[in-house]
């Protein structure tokens, strides 16, 4: 995760990189459950993965998002990973039975873009794009969602 350009001084920013960097490590761990035939430890970290995106999500969603949108700044992006966020959310809900391991994998890859393109596009631009009064309403949403900063 980017830690060069200072974005990460706002607190909810540095709080959604630190859960990218939580969802990639479980990411990393379901991967290597599944290459060694564990699959109900896959199973297990994916539970603790769609928990934690589910949170992550929200916060973006009802916090950094709505403000962006609110403020009319980058629209494209936002637009793109909220459309990303439905995705996940239809995917994570019909994941199939048979071939179970292909499909998470392939969730994973997609997360890991998607989690890249905030990292790369969205939280560096925030350090100008977001109002003081938005970083409060950012702040209060991150709260809401059960932050304890």
């Amino acid at each position: 995760m980017c830690d060069d350009c200072g974005c990460r001084e706002k607190w909810p920013i540095d709080e959604l990189s630190d859960e990218h960097a939580a969802m990639a490590a479980l990411g990393d761990g379901i991967r290597a459950a599944l290459a060694d035939g564990r699959g109900d430890d896959a199973r297990a970290g994916f539970a603790q993965l769609a928990e934690l995106l589910d949170r992550h999500c929200d916060k973006e969603e009802t916090g950094l998002f709505a403000v962006l949108r609110e403020e009319h700044e980058l629209p494209v992006e936002v637009a793109g990973a909220l459309a990303d966020h439905k995705g996940a959310d239809r995917l994570v809900a019909a994941l199939p039975e048979e071939g179970w391991d292909d499909a998470v994998v392939e969730f994973l890859d997609g997360l890991d873009r998607h989690c890249r393109r905030e990292e790369r596009d969205i939280f560096p631009a925030t350090r100008v794009a977001v109002s003081d009064h938005g970083w409060d309403r950012v702040e209060a949403a991150h709260r809401a969602a059960g932050s304890t900063r």
